[in-house]
């Protein structure tokens, strides 16, 4: 409401936060409330606790649900706790048809939104632990963190100076290098709530180079490319220097020639030589 007289506007009111408001709607959907009800009931079904029979049921038609919600679903408290759950167990053709809406907006979209990000990183980690399994429907999936890959890499940098969206940047280092994090099941970023969901599997050995998908090296590769490029800004802070320990690692272990270019780029601007 205009303030009488006095020419100005109250905050919140100008065209300025009006177009705030339009983006982050266009990006940030919402669930109607029918369906948010339904999401809210169904996490609290998991958490009361299902049998092996009742879990079959139960989990596909729920993910059914949400991958037709998302990324509004992944967006919502009691949808994204449900696919945090749900998500270590998925049906793997299920990321496929997931991944590609959580990138819509890059970081004002899902990817930057600490619920949206936990979301995106549980379903990369359930693609990491099919990866080298023998599970079908990899190329579906191939094609989906193809994606993830270009929206990550166009924001490479605000992605991993920003905390929520650095989880996602991290995650989807290891599924292109086929490097899982030692001693850590698949899941979301941050704890889980007590009886969430079925219990996850342990992230084993990860599958060799040759058993990777085709387009995994060559998009780890462009990645390793930037990460070189824009070194300075990825010392800083903690969430970025911790996206560029990962990505040493997950380099190292693939064996790639970036990672004694991105190590030599690394010393040299923390030890520069006396000239």
């Amino acid at each position: 409401m205009a303030v009488k007289g006095s020419g100005r506007t109250e905050p919140g009111s100008g065209p300025k936060t009006r177009f705030k408001a339009h983006f982050k709607a266009r990006f940030r959907p919402r669930l109607d409330p029918e369906t948010a009800a339904y999401f809210r009931r169904a996490l609290e079904t998991l958490q009361e606790g299902l049998d092996e029979e009742e879990m079959a049921l139960f989990a596909p038609n729920v993910l059914h649900e949400a991958a037709l919600w998302a990324p509004a679903a992944a967006l919502h408290p009691g949808g994204s706790r449900l696919l945090e759950a749900l998500l270590p167990t998925a049906p793997l053709p299920l990321m496929g048809q997931l991944l590609p809406p959580l990138l819509g907006g890059g970081l004002r979209g899902p990817m930057g939104h600490p619920l949206g990000a936990r979301v995106l990183e549980a379903a990369l980690r359930r693609v990491l632990g099919a990866m080298g399994q023998g599970e079908a429907a990899m190329g579906q999936v191939e094609a989906a963190v193809g994606q993830v890959a270009v929206a990550v890499g166009g924001v490479l940098v605000a992605a991993a100076r920003h905390p929520p969206s650095s989880f996602v940047v991290r995650a989807l280092l290891r599924v292109l290098g086929g490097a899982p994090e030692v001693g850590k099941a698949p899941g979301g970023a941050g704890p889980k709530a007590e009886g969430a969901g079925p219990k996850a599997e342990g992230a084993g050995p990860g599958p060799r180079g040759a058993e990777l998908p085709p387009s995994f090296p060559p998009l780890l590769e462009q990645l390793a490319e930037a990460f070189e490029k824009h070194l300075h800004s990825l010392l800083s802070p903690p969430c970025a220097s911790l996206c560029l320990q990962v990505a040493l690692e997950v380099l190292h272990r693939s064996q790639s020639p970036s990672c004694a270019r991105l190590c030599r780029a690394l010393i040299g601007r923390l030890a520069p030589g006396d000239g």
